[in-house]
Formats: structure tokens, C-alpha cells, sequence
């Protein structure tokens, strides 16, 4: 079974920030950049986007507390390797 994507979202996650860049099916951009304490506003966000939602974000030391938070909201995410992506 195939799923038409309608929101892909990159997401650069940082110890106290994240940037998450959404691109919709239409390629409407919409950014939000916030503080990673504000959990309830980065689902609050992910909420208003068209569904379904794939979300990429990049590997890093604590990225797993990202990926279980928002898990439920989105209906895929991926892991990208950013090092492994340059070469």
C-alpha cells in the first residue's frame, strides 16, 4: 500500500532548539524554529499540517526523546544520517 505524503517535514534538532521546515504537496514552505521545551506548541504545529505527515530528522546523540514525543502525531519518521548523506 502506497501513501500520498501531503506534508514532509525536515526537522534540525539542537540541545535547546529545533527548526522544523514543512513543504507541503502544493510546495508551500512554513518554518517554525523554538525552543525544544515547548512540546506541546512543536505538536500544536505538526497538528495544523495537511496529513499525512512524513517527518525526517538527523541523527544525533538525543534524538530519541524527539522521535517517541511525536511518533503519534506523524505517520512516518525517519532517521537521516547527515554524514552519511554528504558522501
Amino acid at each position: 500500500m502506497s501513501i500520498a505524503f501531503q506534508s514532509f517535514v525536515g526537522v534540525d534538532l539542537h540541545k535547546c532548539t529545533v527548526t522544523l521546515t514543512a513543504v507541503d504537496a502544493a510546495g508551500e514552505i512554513t518554518r517554525l524554529k523554538i525552543s525544544t521545551k515547548s512540546t506541546g506548541k512543536i505538536e500544536a504545529w505538526l497538528r495544523t499540517l495537511p496529513r499525512p505527515i512524513w517527518l525526517a530528522v538527523e541523527a544525533c546523540p538525543f534524538v530519541e526523546w524527539f522521535i517517541e514525543r511525536y511518533r503519534p502525531v506523524v505517520e512516518r519518521i525517519d532517521i537521516a544520517d547527515a554524514t552519511e548523506l554528504a558522501n
